[in-house]
C-alpha cells in the first residue's frame, strides 16, 4: 500500500487556488450511457520565499467521475509543463537547503540535457498509422527476411506458446478490439493500437519480476534507439568524455540564449564532433563512443527531472483543500512521482509515447495499481521499441540502395548467398567464407576495411563462373568479383581444416 507520508515535503511551499468549471459528458463505447465527469482547476502559486518568476503558476485540469476520483493532468503541453515544474522542485530544494551551489548547477545541465532528448536523431517519434507503415519493400530486406517489421514475439504468450502474428493478423485483433470498444470507424491506427495492446495482454511484463535497472533499460528502450549494454564504453573514458561535455557546455553557457540555443540545441552533432576530435587531455575519442555517452548522459537527465518533479508535485499535493485519497494517490504517484514500477519514471514523462499507448495509458489512469495492466503498459512499449527500430533498419537499408541501381536503372536488392551456389553451414560461416574472399581478391575500399561489405545483387551464374556484387554500408563504394562455386568450397574447406587445427593446403 502506498505511503501517503511519501507526499508531504518539508513545508507549504504553495497554494493552490481551485476554479469549478462544472459537468461534462464523456462519451464511452456504444448503447453505453456517457459519463458525467466534474471539471474543475487547480491553480499551484509558489510562496514568495521561492523567489520564483513573475507570475509563475503550475495549472492542472481535474476531472472527478462517478468514484469521486481526482484525476489531474496538466492544462499545458505536457512536456513544457515537466520543464516548469522540475524548476519550481529545483527551488524548493535550494531554499531547503538540499542541494548545494554545485549541486544546483549540475541540476541546471542535466536540464540542458534532458531539453536535447527530442532533438537527439536516436529519439523515437515514430507513429503507424496505416499498414504500409508496417510492412517492408523487397528492396529495403534480405532475401529470407520478413516483409515486416512486428516484433519477433508479437501473438505469443509468457510461456512462448502461439504462433506469431503477421501484419494482417495484428489488423484484424485490432479491428475486433476496437469493435468490441464501440470503435467502428475504419481507422488503421486505431486497430494497430488495439492490436498491440491485445498482443500485450496475452504477454505482460511481470514488474515485479524486473530490477529497476531492467525496468528503466524497457523505459529507455521505448524512448531511444539505444541499448546501453550494446554501447558500452570504457568508464575511464566515459569520464572524460563527460568533463569534456561540461567544459564545452560553461563555455556556451557565456553566449547570448540565442546563440547558446542555437550551438547547444541546433547543433548538437557539432558539439559531439567537438568532443570527438579535442586532442587534450587524452587526445581523440572515437565518435561513437563520445554518442553513446551523451545518450547515456541525456537519458540520466530525465531521473535528475523526475527528482525536481516529484518535489514540485508533493508541494503541489500538499497544498491541496482536500488531502489527496488512497486511490489518488496511487494516480498521482505513478503520474508525477517516480513510479518504481516504470524505473521511476512517471509517466507524464513518457507524454510522447501516447499516441502509440493512449489505451494502455487510460488503463493505467483508472487501474494505476495493478500490477497487469503495468505489465502490459510495459509489453506495449517493448513492441513500440522493437517496431521503431526495425523500421528505422529498413528504411536505412532502402535509401543506401537507392544508390546502388542494377542494368535497367532499378535499386539493387540485397540477398543471402545461395547455399547451393556457396556453401551450407550458419551465417558466421558464410560471413568467413566471403571475408577470405575478399582478402584473396585484396579488395579495399575508402574505409580501408571490408567489414561492412554485403552482398547487394544475386549472383549472375554461368559456366561455373558468376559475379557477386558487393557494397559497403558506410561509404557507398561499390565492387563486382567473379568467382565460381569451386573456389569458395576450397575456401570453405581450408576455414574447417583450420579450426580443426590442420594447415590448409598450398
Amino acid at each position: 500500500m502506498a505511503r501517503s507520508d511519501a507526499l508531504h515535503p518539508f513545508q507549504r511551499w504553495g497554494t493552490i487556488d481551485v476554479a469549478e468549471l462544472g459537468k461534462v459528458a464523456r462519451p464511452r463505447a456504444s448503447g453505453v450511457e456517457p459519463l458525467m465527469v466534474k471539471q474543475s482547476s487547480y491553480t499551484w502559486q509558489p510562496a514568495r520565499n521561492l523567489d520564483m518568476p513573475g507570475g509563475f503558476q503550475l495549472v492542472l485540469d481535474c476531472e472527478a467521475g462517478s468514484d469521486d476520483v481526482r484525476r489531474w493532468t496538466p492544462s499545458q503541453d505536457p512536456y513544457a509543463f515537466v520543464l516548469q515544474a522540475s524548476l519550481a522542485g529545483q527551488t524548493i530544494l535550494e531554499r531547503a537547503g538540499v542541494l548545494s551551489k554545485a549541486q544546483s548547477r549540475s541540476y541546471n545541465n542535466m536540464r540542458l540535457f534532458f531539453e536535447l532528448s527530442n532533438r537527439r536523431r536516436e529519439y523515437f517519434g515514430r507513429r503507424f498509422r496505416r499498414r504500409e507503415d508496417l510492412m517492408v519493400i523487397k528492396a529495403a530486406r534480405i532475401e529470407r527476411e520478413r516483409n515486416d517489421i512486428l516484433p519477433d514475439d508479437l501473438g505469443l504468450t509468457q510461456t512462448g506458446k502461439g504462433k506469431r502474428w503477421s501484419v494482417s493478423d495484428l489488423l484484424t485483433h485490432g479491428r475486433q478490439a476496437a469493435i468490441e470498444a464501440g470503435l467502428s470507424a475504419r481507422d488503421e491506427e486505431l486497430w494497430v493500437r488495439h492490436g498491440l495492446l491485445e498482443a500485450a495482454r496475452m504477454n505482460p511484463f511481470d514488474p515485479a519480476k524486473l530490477a529497476t535497472a531492467q525496468l528503466r533499460s524497457v523505459i529507455r528502450l521505448g524512448l531511444f534507439d539505444f541499448d546501453a549494454e550494446t554501447h558500452s564504453v570504457d568508464k575511464e573514458i566515459a569520464v572524460r568524455i563527460v568533463e569534456r561535455f561540461l567544459t564545452a557546455l560553461e563555455r556556451y553557457l557565456d553566449d547570448p540564449p540565442d546563440k547558446f540555443r542555437k550551438r547547444f540545441f541546433k547543433q548538437a552533432d557539432n558539439l559531439v564532433h567537438q568532443v570527438a576530435k579535442k586532442k587534450h587531455p587524452g587526445g581523440p575519442i572515437d565518435r561513437s563512443a563520445v554518442r553513446s555517452v551523451l545518450l547515456q548522459f541525456v537519458f540520466d537527465a530525465h531521473e535528475y527531472i523526475a527528482d525536481c518533479l516529484l518535489v514540485a508535485m508533493r508541494a503541489f499535493a500538499a497544498a491541496l483543500p482536500q488531502p489527496l485519497t488512497e486511490s489518488e494517490i496511487h494516480l498521482f504517484s505513478l503520474l508525477y512521482l517516480k513510479p518504481p514500477t516504470l524505473g521511476g519514471i512517471p509517466l507524464i514523462m513518457l507524454h510522447d509515447r501516447l499516441p502509440t499507448l493512449r489505451e494502455c495509458a487510460i488503463d493505467l489512469f483508472y487501474q494505476p495499481g495493478d500490477s497487469r495492466v503495468v505489465g502490459t503498459f510495459l509489453r506495449v512499449l517493448n513492441y513500440y521499441a522493437a517496431m521503431t527500430r526495425n523500421r528505422r533498419e529498413a528504411d536505412r537499408r532502402r535509401e543506401r540502395r537507392t544508390h546502388h541501381r542494377n542494368d535497367v536503372g532499378r535499386p539493387a536488392l540485397s540477398y543471402e548467398l545461395d547455399e547451393e551456389v556457396v556453401i551450407a553451414g550458419s551465417d558466421d560461416q558464410q560471413h568467413e567464407v566471403i571475408a577470405a574472399l575478399l582478402e584473396n581478391r585484396k579488395a579495399v575500399c575508402q574505409c580501408a576495411t571490408t567489414d561492412n561489405w554485403k552482398v547487394i545483387t544475386e549472383p549472375a551464374i554461368g559456366e561455373g563462373v558468376f559475379d557477386i556484387e558487393f557494397g559497403c554500408s558506410e561509404c557507398g563504394h561499390t565492387e563486382s568479383i567473379r568467382t565460381s562455386q569451386h573456389e569458395l568450397k576450397d575456401l570453405a574447406s581450408a576455414l574447417r581444416h583450420r579450426d580443426e587445427g590442420f594447415t590448409s593446403p598450398g
